[in-house]
Formats: structure tokens, C-alpha cells, sequence
């Protein structure tokens, strides 16, 4: 309808609008990002890819913050136990914050998170970090 403005959702309160709150809709980390495109690449080892694919698997082991599978996947089952959400939980993931406030700063929603979960969280999965 012209003339009616549609408030855009606000990103600092996990507010991200629809498309993130579909079922199908699931924030991965950078890390979990690599595994996916290193698996991919591993089954199919004489494709030869399209520039975006290897682009994107170039930055996203340029930009890595875990050595191991395993730590990539014990730093996300600990994120599924705090009740953060999607989102907050990916950008956690790719940022490590050291401490509550800078994961406040870096991640805004997580301002209205209980301050005790989020410093567990981000401990352990600085333990689970490369270094």
C-alpha cells in the first residue's frame, strides 16, 4: 500500500525479522560453515567447484576460531543448553567473546540474558577456542 511505512525489525533487541524465524531457517557458525563445505568438497574431490564455493571456503577457514570437529560440535551443544537463540548462538560461535560485556557489546540482544549463563557459556567455549 503506498504511503505505509513497514517499521524494519530491530536487530539489537533479536528482533530479525521473519525469514530468520522460519523452521527451516538455522545460523550456523563460520566453523560449522567449513565443516559443510570441507565434507562437500571431500565427497566430491574431482569436481571442480565455482569460485563462490571456494571463496567462501577460504574465508570462512581464514576467519576459524576452533582447530577440531569436535570442539566446533562441543561449543554448539553447550550453546543449545542456554536457550539463546538462533542467531546469538552463531554470532557467539564466530566472535568467542572473553568476557559478558563484550559479548553485550558485539551481540545486543544478549543484554536481556542471564549474566551467569553467558559467562558459562563463554567459558567453555573459550576452552573449546584454538589458540
Amino acid at each position: 500500500m503506498k504511503g505505509v511505512r513497514r517499521e524494519e525489525p530491530d536487530s539489537s533487541e533479536g528482533q530479525l525479522g521473519e525469514d530468520f524465524h522460519h523452521p527451516k531457517c538455522f545460523a550456523i557458525s563460520n566453523d560449522e560453515a567449513r565443516l559443510m563445505l570441507h565434507t562437500k568438497r571431500m565427497k566430491e574431490p574431482l569436481k571442480t567447484f565455482a569460485k563462490a564455493f571456494s571463496h567462501s571456503e577460504e574465508y570462512v577457514s581464514r576467519v576459524s576460531q576452533f582447530a577440531e570437529k569436535e570442539d566446533i560440535c562441543e561449543a554448539r551443544l553447550i550453546m543449545l543448553e542456554t536457550g539463546f537463540s538462533k542467531f546469538e548462538m552463531a554470532q557467539l560461535l564466530n566472535f568467542c567473546p572473553g568476557s559478558v560485556d563484550e559479548a553485550w557489546r558485539l551481540v545486543p540482544s544478549l543484554k536481556r540474558a542471564d549474566p551467569r549463563t553467558l559467562s558459562d557459556a563463554l567459558e567453555v567455549i573459550n576452552e573449546y577456542r584454538k589458540p
